[in-house]
C-alpha cells in the first residue's frame, strides 16, 4: 500500500462564513483533480477511482453535471476493476442521483 499524504484547510467553525461553498467546492475540485494524477503514477488503481468518485461529488456541489457523470463513470469503471463491490455501488448511486436531477 502507498502512503499519501495530503494538506487541507481547518474545518470552518458553525456560523463561520469566510469562505463561500462555491471556494471551498473550487478548492476541492483541484484537490480531487490532483489527487485523480497522481494515483496512476503511485500504480494505486483504487486510490484513482475513489478520486474520481470524489471529484464527481464536488462537480455535482458546483452543478457541473457533465463533468460529475463522467467522473462518477470513471469512478464505476475503477472500482469495477478493483473489485470493490461496496464504492462501486456508491458510484452507481452518485449516477442514480445525477439521472434524477430535474
Amino acid at each position: 500500500m502507498t502512503d499519501c499524504y495530503c494538506t487541507t484547510r481547518s474545518v470552518p467553525e458553525p456560523g463561520d462564513v469566510s469562505g463561500s461553498v462555491t471556494d471551498l467546492s473550487v478548492e476541492a475540485i483541484e484537490a480531487h483533480s490532483r489527487a485523480r494524477d497522481i494515483f496512476p503514477q503511485l500504480g494505486d488503481a483504487h486510490g484513482e477511482a475513489t478520486a474520481w468518485n470524489n471529484l464527481g461529488n464536488a462537480l455535482h456541489q458546483v452543478q457541473r453535471e457533465q463533468e460529475a457523470r463522467e467522473a462518477f463513470e470513471r469512478a464505476v469503471q475503477g472500482f469495477r476493476a478493483t473489485g470493490d463491490e461496496h464504492r462501486l455501488t456508491v458510484a452507481r448511486g452518485n449516477l442514480t442521483r445525477l439521472r434524477q436531477r430535474p
